[in-house]
Parts: C-alpha cells; structure tokens; sequence
C-alpha cells in the first residue's frame, strides 16, 4: 500500500496548495500548514482502514478511485472544521473554493459504489453530531463517531452494509482511541484518566484481536503501539 499512499499525499498537497496557493503569505500560512498536516497524516490511516481490500485496490482502478475519493471528503472535512472553529476570511474562502471538489468527490463515489446513498449519509450524519456534542463538551464517547466520515472508506470498499456492520463497532472504538492521542498532543483533555479507561475498555472488547482477525492487522498493530504509548505518558 506504500505506493497508493504516496499517491493519495500527492494528490491531498495538490488540493492543498490549489486552496492555499504558494508562496504563502503570513495570513494563510497557519491555514495552509493544517491541510499539509493532513496530506502527511491522512493516507496512513486512510490506507490502514482499506487494508483489507488492498489486493483489489491494486488491481482494480475504481477501487482505488473510491480510496481517493474518501480522502477528498476527509479532506473538505478539515476544511469545514476550520471554517467553523477559526472563522477566518481565508477559512471561509478555502471552503467556498473547495466546493466543487467536495461535490465531485461524493458525485463520484455515487457512482462507483453498488450500496443505496443512505448508508454512507448515515456515517456523515453521525459525524456532524458527535462534532456538535463534543463541542458542546468534549468527552471521549464523541471520538469515534466524530470521525464516521473515514469509515466511508471500509463501507464503500466492502460493497456489503451487512459485513461492515459487524466491525463497525470495533472501527469506531480504534477511530477513538487515535482521537484521545490527539486531544492529549493538542492539550485539549486534561483529563488524564481518559486514557486508562479507553485502554482497559479496548481490552475488555478485544477490539485489537477483531480489528486483525477482520483483516486490519496494521491498524490493530498501530492501536497496540498508541495505546502503549499513551499510557506511558501518564
């Protein structure tokens, strides 16, 4: 998958300095660095959670067409996330200007995907509702289902609602627990028994042991390293 990564980074620059042309001026610097973060970030995770279809994702163009597509919706979802929180003139200009990528990306995986559109308006759905609870107060039951929106990629991959149903769950706790790491890196939890109680409740599920008997053995091997290292932070 080292080399669908590489593609999805580049392409998630490319949109990146497309919203926040270079060079950039001092006003959209900040701005410009977030997106890049996530072009760094995002196709690790991205690449983890098709894992399991990575021998079809390298045969098969559309599916990896869907990949790239669920990369572009997280994509505008930072975007719209900054415009909400920063509320910034640059922000609301990057979300204006990444419409028609927005739309072309969920016109597209219409087409690709065999599942009835309410599958996937579900996962969004969700998104938005955990992002406005956990705004209204933050707790660690908002993490996963603030993220729903990546899930779009197992859901559409899989072509099966029923076969993702069943590791829905466990998806949703793994999405929380790369969440805590990152509420803990931005001091935006202070709680520190958080994180015990996450580690001792991703044992009690065996959500590790399913994620890899699932087919995602690099996510549950990535959750067995944050969880190490997020208790050995407190």
């Amino acid at each position: 998958m080292n080399e669908i990564g590489t593609a999805l980074r580049h392409m998630l620059l490319r949109e990146a300095n497309v919203l926040y042309p270079r060079p950039r001026p001092r006003t959209l610097q900040r701005a410009g660095a977030r997106l890049d973060a996530l072009a760094d970030a995002a196709p690790a995770l991205l690449c983890m959670l098709a894992e399991p279809w990575q021998e079809t994702i390298a045969r098969q163009p559309h599916a990896r067409e869907v990949l790239h597509c669920c990369a572009l919706v997280h994509l505008y979802a930072r975007i719209l996330d900054d415009a909400v929180d920063e509320n910034l003139p640059c922000h609301r200009l990057a979300l204006l200007r990444a419409q028609p990528l927005y739309w072309r990306a969920v016109a597209r995986l219409g087409q690709l995907s065999s599942l009835t559109a309410g599958a996937g308006e579900q996962l969004v759905q969700e998104t938005i509702e955990a992002v406005l609870e956990d705004d209204s107060a933050s707790s660690p039951k908002y993490w996963g289902a603030k993220n729903h929106h990546l899930l779009l990629v197992p859901l559409l991959l899989s072509g099966d609602a029923a076969a993702f149903s069943e590791a829905r769950d466990f998806l949703s706790h793994a999405l929380c627990l790369l969440q805590a790491a990152d509420e803990l890196d931005q001091g935006d939890t202070t709680d520190a028994n958080i994180i015990p109680r996450l580690a001792l409740e991703t044992e009690r599920r065996d959500v590790i042991l399913h994620l890899a008997e699932r087919g995602w053995k690099s996510l549950a091997w990535h959750l067995c390293t944050i969880t190490r290292e997020l208790l050995n932070r407190l």
